[in-house]
């Protein structure tokens, strides 16, 4: 499944947002806010991980180039 984080983050604005018009002095909407703000959080380490994911595979996809280093060996390029 392929999830768009930037909509997600948007979600998550979007909802704390709202729940700061409304006014932090309920119970309800300091939850409804830190829901948000977690949404917000999620989406960025999410989008992160996914980049992550795409550089190494594109670099374990050529054979010159190794992402684990070795230590006291020099790269081979």
């Amino acid at each position: 499944m392929d999830i768009d984080w930037k909509v997600v983050g948007a979600a998550g604005s979007i909802i704390a947002g709202i729940a700061v018009i409304h006014g932090l002095s309920n119970r309800k909407w300091q939850n409804i806010h830190t829901f948000g703000v977690a949404l917000g959080i999620t989406a960025t380490v999410g989008g992160l991980a996914k980049r992550a994911m795409a550089l190494r595979t594109e670099l374990t996809s050529d054979p010159e180039v190794s992402v684990t280093p070795t230590s006291g060996v020099a790269p081979t390029v």
